[in-house]
């Protein structure tokens, strides 16, 4: 049956090498990208690394999870028909050419004469042939009664497509391990059994989230807690995931953690128990990073570790609120969200027991007063890092507030006052953007190691209730007349109110001192060294402190509070630590079609490199008189060795015919 023109066109595409060397060129392309861009991450991750803009482009090209993409797949597909196609159309011809025997005729005019023998032909024959085969040739003899001639050829090596045949069936095996261990299997099956992931929208897996029944292959992690069994590992497929029942139950007696001196995991093992669930067989195993348990078709590999089970009560002290005994304590899990005011939601996203840190905020600048500039008395308080050495700066937590429009500010807080220059302070740290650092607002803390006095200062400058009484007893002690003490008394009172909303911002807005100003005025000068003696007449009488240094740690920091995003800060009351094991439990059937395609991938190349086949034509003229001549025809491309067997091959006859 004679085959359409479209479809023969169709076939040749597919059977051209150009074609299958170009679909691996793309697959090696989209191999890079998948190497180079972290595969599986949560969306937050990626919409954090490409931006808003670029995320959902991204991710309609599949470039989240390259390797079960749609269009990856039907590469894959493609190829493996395009390289079946090649093999297909070249069998025949490769075959045929292997018993190929003949005597190229082109060769029989440029044969070279190398003597004539009085030799009978047929022992000559036969002993050209027996002397091929015992040097490894596989010999055709083949007589022409009517040239009196006969035809001999020898072959050896003449194995080198194997070579071709098994490098081409290396990637067609590879590949179809490939789609075998990704997620078209558990794909169909899902369809198959009417099965759905879990989005993101959803809490409770229920029947349609879950297979029973093994699969081929999938790729799962298991989350063990302290004192917890399971028997089921979360595949994330297609946006979403499912559970993935085991035919075994997989519990931890205990999760070991080995850390380097500047606080980086050096080794971390579990000691699990399998129990099987058809044999009942109960055995335990240790297993760590690199160190994996293969157990019948699966293998469990310590993946990570997580603290998203460790329980935090945390105090929420406000910001806008005039007493300073206001506190809300909240107990939730690390991954735990609780709705706030104002439609805000509050997500605990991590917890950090140890921050062993090769670095320490730097010295330079904690809060003291200026001996230059009065504006720079005023700068903030934030800290950057400075390498110097190894210390722990004890547990920290990080969490999320998301606003009913969908904006995300981020929160990272140290649980204890960090000791820098002698003095304790409370580090909370901000950023509105997921990609920036942390800016964090230091605090001082008192003797006791709590923000009391923090917060009773900052009360008495921002709560209006105090300022008339404030600038009254602070403007008793001057000596000025009664109507500068009123004008003073206004002035300080906008003062102290610009300040209860913007910090030091508001009071350089009142005295027109602008960022680009290189020196004061005297009036600006005089206004700030009366607002600098009211602030620190608080300090002294209403708060009883005398100490000047810490005062101007305290004053700065209240400065700083106002650019806090946030109505309220949060504290670290007290925590229950556990550790979760992350175990990636995989079956991947498919993994042995790439162990063998990568055996034959070698071979191949091998053979097709250091493999050359080897032939021998040698042609016997029947002369009158008994003579038979010998003579050697040899192809442009032959081996050098063939010099040496052809030399051999004419002394041996010579021997004979003496």
């Amino acid at each position: 049956m004679k085959l359409p023109p479209s479809i023969l066109r169709w076939r040749s595409l597919l059977s051209s090498m150009g074609f299958a060397v170009s679909l691996l060129i793309i697959l090696s392309a989209a191999s890079v990208i998948g190497t180079v861009l972290q595969q599986d991450q949560p969306e937050a991750n990626y919409v954090r690394q490409f931006g808003v803009f670029w995320f959902p482009f991204f991710k309609y090209l599949g470039l989240y999870n390259v390797y079960n993409s749609v269009w990856y797949i039907t590469i894959i597909a493609v190829l493996i028909t395009s390289i079946s196609f090649c093999l297909y159309r070249q069998i025949p011809s490769a075959m045929k050419g292997w018993k190929n025997f003949k005597f190229p005729k082109n060769l029989i005019r440029t044969a070279e004469s190398k003597g004539s023998y009085k030799i009978p032909p047929d022992s000559l024959n036969l002993a050209i042939v027996n002397y091929l085969k015992k040097n490894g040739y596989l010999v055709v003899s083949t007589p022409d009664e009517k040239k009196s001639l006969t035809y001999i050829v020898g072959k050896k090596k003449s194995w080198r497509f194997i070579g071709y045949f098994l490098a081409h069936s290396a990637i067609i095996t590879i590949c179809l391990g490939a789609m075998i261990d990704g997620h078209l299997p558990l794909v169909l099956k899902m369809s198959i059994e009417n099965k759905k992931p879990l989005d993101a929208t959803e809490t409770k897996y229920t029947y349609k989230n879950i297979i029973y029944d093994s699969s081929i292959s999938y790729r799962a992690q298991a989350f063990l807690a302290p004192n917890t069994v399971i028997d089921g590992g979360i595949v994330n497929i297609n946006g979403g995931t499912i559970i993935q029942k085991l035919p075994f139950f997989i519990g931890i007696k205990s999760f070991d953690i080995d850390w380097y001196p500047n606080g980086t995991p050096r080794q971390f093992s579990s000691s699990i128990w399998i129990k099987d669930k058809f044999s009942h067989k109960i055995f335990e195993r240790n297993i760590s990073v690199n160190h994996p348990l293969r157990y019948k078709d699966f293998s469990i590999y310590q993946s990570s570790f997580s603290n998203e089970s460790t329980s935090l009560t945390i105090s929420l002290l406000p910001l806008t609120k005039v007493q300073t005994e206001t506190k809300n304590r909240i107990q939730l899990k690390v991954g735990q969200k609780i709705p706030l005011q104002h439609g805000n939601i509050m997500e605990i996203t991590s917890f950090k027991e140890k921050n062993i840190e090769n670095t320490l905020f730097i010295d330079g600048k904690i809060n003291k007063p200026s001996n230059t500039s009065p504006i720079t008395r005023f700068f903030s308080s934030a800290g950057t890092l400075s390498s110097q050495k190894f210390t722990d700066l004890g547990p920290s937590f990080t969490y999320t507030i998301m606003s009913p429009s969908g904006k995300i500010i981020e929160y990272h807080n140290f649980a204890h006052p960090i000791k820098v220059q002698d003095r304790f302070w409370i580090f909370l740290g901000v950023r509105k953007n997921l990609d920036d650092n942390f800016s964090y607002w230091k605090i001082p803390t008192n003797a006791n190691g709590d923000l009391r006095t923090f917060f009773n200062f900052r009360n008495h400058l921002i709560n209006q209730r105090y300022r008339p009484e404030i600038i009254s007893s602070f403007l008793k002690q001057s000596t000025a007349s009664t109507e500068n003490k009123i004008h003073v008394s206004v002035l300080l009172s906008k003062m102290l109110s610009s300040f209860s909303e913007h910090g030091f911002r508001g009071i350089f807005d009142i005295i027109h001192i602008t960022s680009t100003q290189k020196t004061l005025s005297k009036d600006q000068e005089n206004l700030i060294k009366i607002f600098e003696k009211l602030c620190f007449f608080v300090w002294q009488h209403y708060l009883g402190q005398s100490d000047t240094s810490r005062f101007w740690d305290h004053l700065l920091s209240i400065s700083d509070g106002f650019e806090y995003t946030s109505t309220f800060i949060t504290l670290l009351s007290e925590y229950k630590s556990a550790t979760v094991s992350i175990l990636e439990i995989t079956k991947s059937p498919g993994l042995f079609f790439i162990y063998f395609g990568s055996i034959f991938l070698i071979a191949g190349v091998i053979i097709m490199l250091y493999i050359r086949e080897q032939k021998v034509f040698v042609l016997v003229q029947h002369r009158e008189f008994g003579l038979n001549e010998v003579l050697i025809a040899k192809k442009n491309d032959q081996h050098d060795d063939l010099e040496q067997i052809i030399e051999k091959l004419i002394k041996e006859i010579e021997a004979w015919s003496e």
